[in-house]
């Protein structure tokens, strides 16, 4: 069974399309459709992933990871929640592609904190 992730923004849904392990030097970024240009969020991306202010190495064991997502998303938080989950299923590869046949669709917004505490969002 394969879910598709899209984050709620104030400039619409955005769809997780696809995550990827990349080598452990590198750092967590977040692109558009597959394009090389990094979003503004990368940074943040980065942070939200690795030890030791990031909570996804700490649930799945790796510290790089690249996130395509349909549209861009520029700033805030709200993609948090979204990102987790999407690495979630990805760790059991169930996180639907673009191209996929999907069995439920979810809608996601809001920031977590450490101990994986959702927050809500403006």
């Amino acid at each position: 069974m394969t879910i598709r992730i899209y984050i709620a923004t104030t400039e619409g849904p955005v769809e997780i399309q696809r995550i990827t392990k990349e080598d452990p030097d590198l750092r967590s970024v977040v692109c558009v459709n597959g394009t090389p240009k990094a979003l503004p969020i990368s940074r943040s991306y980065d942070g939200f992933v690795k030890d030791p202010t990031g909570v996804v190495q700490r649930s799945y064991d790796h510290p790089a990871f690249r996130m395509d997502v349909s549209a861009p998303i520029t700033d805030g938080n709200s993609w948090q929640l979204g990102a987790f989950i999407a690495h979630a299923l990805f760790h059991e590869d169930r996180l639907a592609g673009p191209d996929d046949q999907v069995d439920n669709a979810i809608w996601l917004t809001g920031e977590l904190d450490r101990d994986l505490n959702v927050r809500p969002v403006n």
